[in-house]
């Protein structure tokens, strides 16, 4: 059986010194002493390319330019509804006042004329000869202004101290 074993087992492989010589010697880098004056100078970018950056660019803005003016028309119109229902309702209000002023104004004008109309005698006709005349009074004379006081005119003093 150890014959068969070692027929099908692999091979153990040696070790290679170069791999010892890599870890104990590290390559460094080469070293940079110049950098190129432009990266893209090599390999510049196609006119068409250049051209859809730029588009891309100002669509950009442009988007945020048109968002901004929409939410701004939006905000607007929020508010000018939400004012124009607001004055409407003090509309509607204003015109519910007016109605029941006007009924209530025939009302008391029809009770006039419907007293006048059952008992007549409660109302005469007016005569120049009953008209009562005010005379208006004599014009006042003015108080004279009383003098400014030097006291009134200082701050308090403060009580603290």
């Amino acid at each position: 059986m150890t014959a068969s074993r070692e027929r099908f087992a692999p091979e153990p492989k040696p070790k290679s010194r170069s791999k010892s010589r890599s870890n104990s010697q590290k390559v460094s880098p080469p070293k940079v002493s110049e950098l190129p004056s432009r990266l893209g100078k090599s390999n510049p970018l196609p006119a068409w390319l250049k051209s859809l950056l730029i588009i891309q660019k100002g669509s950009i803005g442009l988007t945020i330019l048109l968002s901004i003016t929409v939410f701004g028309v939006y905000s607007w119109t929020v508010y000018a509804k939400k004012t124009w229902n607001e004055q409407y309702r003090k509309l509607e209000h204003l015109q519910r006042s007016e109605r029941q002023f006007t009924a209530n104004e025939e009302a008391l004008g029809h009770d006039l004329v419907t007293n006048a109309q059952k008992s007549p005698s409660h109302l005469i006709r007016e005569k120049p000869s009953q008209a009562v005349f005010l005379e208006t009074p004599s014009a006042r004379p003015k108080l004279p202004e009383p003098a400014a006081d030097p006291a009134k005119d200082r701050p308090p003093n403060p009580l603290g101290y």
